[in-house]
């Protein structure tokens, strides 16, 4: 009997821890489907509505607990902007964040409440401020981690105003006076305040105006509660021709930082003051000019100041980036004149004269492209407090040498005066009613630029024939019988090319038989020879000629005059 008694009791036992299993079960897996919104945890952020920059206030972070739980591994997080400082804390915060701030809570029992009262400083810049704070906790007795956050909003002013009174434009390098406003808009000291001044302004350090570093700041020790402050301050204008905007920001130290209290931007035009700089070349202002070899450029160098205001330690400076083609022992160049000062509405002049080596010391050096860039450019010192030259204007001018090209013609009867073979046939000297044969050579040396579109032309004489056997070195020959031309075509020419440097030579062979008219007198077998061509460096075109070929031959062995016998 008690056997059967023991087994009843052991399935009643049994059945009522089933049902107490089943019955937790189903009351977790309802909380889990209801998630953080079936916890009864309130949590919530109180402070003021609306925080001058920089103004300490308080706030508070309330965690009410409603559950029939305990909390455990409490965290509560406060997400901020990196400049809202803390600086008091109850309990303490565990750690700081780049933005932001978190507290780790042990434990907080049923029907309790918890408060975080901290107090803080926002140097965010004025307007709308948003805190987001969130709670992560464990229920007593159970693993799921539940959350809640809140979101906090507040606007946030500026506690001082600030203004500024200053030119709208001004000569860059002038010194400039301007007006600078502070209102405390509290009802408490503001102490320490400093404002950082535009960078395109130097000042000269004070009592009040300070440097640190490549910054400069006009400092103020306190202002009373609804204190106004004003100051005149002095400058010298830097920056860039245009419009400039200066940014002034005020602000107070914390932590060995800037922080900023307010920002003003202004905008002032910089002007230089009106000089004018001019140069002129053989008379003529151009902006790029050409030469020759040999030559002497007068350079004048013309400045005025248009402006109403003297202009301090004016100077002119002169840059020449390539002498090469200039003879310096005959060229005297400066590289700066200074005066000390140019009074308004005045001018100056200087002048100077440029000297080219001659063609054949450049041919010797073997200059190639010779270009002279010169760059003439006039600046001043502005103002007690100027530290950088302010420049006025400036002028470039390249000026490029042409190429010297030397065109020779002769007529000869043998190959040369060293192993003189003849190249010619019948009678010299020349006889009348004779037929003698020979050749005209033509000859083009060019020196420091390559040249294109090489034509020589010359014109054969009413007794010369045309025997068309014809040799180039380069390019080619064309005759025209109705006009008896010769036409000598090269399409391009390095620079040193012909004379002594390569052979560029055409040769056409002719012949002639003088009458009895042109007894005792010298024949004409060709009219002048002229050439005309494209320097590819200046881009000009260069002509010349020399004088007409006729009996009196090149050749060294003909002891002969060129009369006709």
């Amino acid at each position: 009997m008690s056997s059967r008694k023991s087994i009843i009791l052991f399935f009643i036992v049994l059945v009522l821890s089933v049902l107490f299993i089943f019955t937790a079960f189903i009351y977790i897996s309802g909380r889990k489907e209801k998630g953080t919104e079936a916890v009864k945890v309130d949590f919530w952020l109180e402070g003021p509505q609306e925080i001058k920059i920089g103004e300490e206030k308080q706030f508070i972070i309330k965690i009410a607990n409603k559950d029939n739980y305990s909390l455990e591994n409490i965290e509560a997080r406060l997400e901020t902007s990196p400049d809202f400082l803390i600086s008091s804390s109850s309990p303490e915060f565990s750690q700081k964040l780049e933005k932001g701030y978190i507290w780790f809570l042990k434990e907080l029992g049923k029907a309790e409440t918890k408060e975080i009262i901290f107090k803080a400083q926002d140097y965010s810049g004025s307007g709308k401020e948003r805190l987001d704070a969130s709670l992560s906790f464990n229920l007593s007795g159970f693993n799921p981690l539940f959350e809640k956050k809140f979101s906090y909003f507040f606007d946030l002013a500026s506690p001082v105003s600030l203004d500024v009174s200053l030119p709208d434009q001004a000569n860059l390098g002038q010194k400039i006076g301007f007006k600078i406003f502070l209102k405390n808009l509290t009802d408490k000291e503001i102490s320490n305040l400093r404002v950082e001044l535009p960078a395109q302004l130097t000042f000269e350090e004070n009592e009040s105006i300070k440097k640190e570093d490549d910054k400069t700041f006009w400092q103020v020790n306190k202002l009373l509660p609804s204190e106004e402050k004003e100051a005149i301050l002095e400058a010298i204008l830097k920056g860039e021709i245009g419009a400039n905007d200066l940014n002034f920001r005020l602000g107070s130290s914390y932590d060995n930082k800037f922080l900023s209290l307010n920002e003003l931007k202004k905008q002032i035009l910089a002007q230089k003051p009106d000089v004018s700089l001019m140069i002129k070349i053989n008379g003529g202002e151009v902006g790029e000019a050409t030469t020759s070899w040999g030559e002497i450029l007068p350079l004048n160098i013309f400045y005025q100041n248009n402006s109403e205001e003297d202009l301090k330690n004016f100077k002119v400076k002169l840059d020449l980036s390539d002498s090469q083609p200039l003879d310096l022992g005959k060229t005297v160049i400066f590289k700066e004149k200074e005066l000390e000062s140019l009074k308004a509405k005045s001018a100056g002049q200087i002048d100077l004269n440029l000297f080219l080596k001659d063609a054949l010391s450049s041919a010797q050096e073997k200059i190639k492209q010779g270009e002279i860039d010169l760059k003439v450019a006039c600046d001043y010192l502005p103002g007690d407090l100027g530290t950088e030259r302010v420049n006025l204007a400036e002028k470039e001018i390249k000026i490029k040498v042409k190429t010297d090209v030397k065109l020779t013609g002769e007529a000869r009867y043998y190959t040369d005066d060293y192993q003189p073979i003849p190249i010619g046939e019948g009678p010299l000297p020349l006889r009348v009613g004779e037929e003698t044969k020979f050749w005209l050579f033509f000859r083009i040396k060019n020196t420091s630029n390559p040249v294109k579109n090489i034509v020589v032309k010359t014109t054969l004489s009413q007794k010369v024939n045309w025997l068309d056997i014809k040799e180039t070195s380069v390019g080619s020959v064309v005759y025209d019988s109705k006009t008896k031309e010769i036409i000598w075509q090269i399409p391009h020419l390095e620079a040193y090319s012909g004379g002594p440097y390569s052979l560029v030579e055409a040769k056409v062979k002719v012949a002639v038989t003088p009458d009895e008219a042109d007894r005792n007198k010298t024949l004409s077998f060709t009219s002048k020879v002229s050439y005309l061509l494209e320097d590819e460096f200046t881009n000009e075109k260069l002509e010349g000629e020399t004088s007409q070929l006729d009996s009196r031959f090149a050749d060294v062995l003909i002891n002969w005059q060129g009369e006709i016998k």
